[in-house]
């Protein structure tokens, strides 16, 4: 008996939401999920948000983020969730938020804030290049210093983490709460301030090195030699656009 899609997303759901512990039985179900929704398709990705694949995948990555913030399960979550948002209609994902995404900003807004620099964490975590993960899993340091600040988490999940609030900003409805969170603009522009997008530069990854200054406006390039000027601009730049 074949299944219809819409009874798959469900039966993907449902396995992800029961799968707990061990951590090998978490990564399996979110490995079937990841292999249904690598696609290019809106239609279908408008299609898993309506049924809620985001809700347990939001749930995984609290989880996630809460035990381990620098694992590559981390990393992986978020970059699952970034796939179908980057695919999804503007009104899916507007209704997206509202269901889930509204609750789920605090940790979002943590993820991608820098923190002071510990002597603990002072190793680099590779997430290694998966064969079964193909669109999805990237070779990429588990965190950037910038010697006195720090991710709060896998480098993987502050991009991704960075571009599904930029798709969150896109929508006015979404957009305007975004940016009443308390300290939400500052920590974007606190973010515009660190040596992180020259570090994915180096990576030649355009994409991810514009994440931050995409969320943040799309006013074009700003002179980055005079870094107060930067954090001036960028502040007037957000505002007005969130305003």
């Amino acid at each position: 008996m074949v299944l219809q899609r819409d009874e798959v997303i469900k039966v993907l759901t449902y396995n992800l939401n029961i799968s707990v512990a061990p951590r090998e039985t978490r990564l399996s179900s979110l490995n079937e999920l990841i292999q249904f929704i690598d696609h290019e398709d809106p239609r279908q990705h408008d299609e898993e948000l309506a049924h809620g694949i985001a809700n347990p995948l939001f749930t995984k990555l609290a989880y996630a983020f809460t035990v381990s913030p620098m694992d590559d399960e981390v990393g992986i979550i978020a970059a699952a969730l970034e796939v179908i948002y980057r695919g999804a209609s503007r009104e899916e994902i507007g209704k997206s938020y509202f269901e889930i995404g509204s609750t789920m900003l605090p940790m979002l807004v943590d993820m991608v804030t820098m923190k002071k620099m510990t002597p603990a964490n002072v190793g680099e975590v590779l997430l290694e290049k998966d064969d079964r993960l193909p669109a999805i899993q990237e070779r990429v340091p588990g965190g950037y210093s910038n010697g006195d600040y720090e991710d709060s988490c896998h480098s993987t999940a502050v991009s991704k983490t960075l571009k599904i609030l930029r798709y969150y900003s896109r929508i006015l409805t979404v957009m305007v709460p975004m940016a009443h969170y308390p300290g939400f603009l500052d920590k974007m522009v606190s973010r515009l301030n660190t040596k992180w997008l020259d570090n994915l530069e180096e990576k030649d990854d355009d994409e991810e090195s514009n994440a931050t200054s995409e969320l943040s406006d799309d006013m074009g390039e700003i002179n980055k030699t005079d870094a107060d000027m930067i954090i001036l601009k960028k502040k007037m730049m957000i505002k007005k656009a969130m305003s």
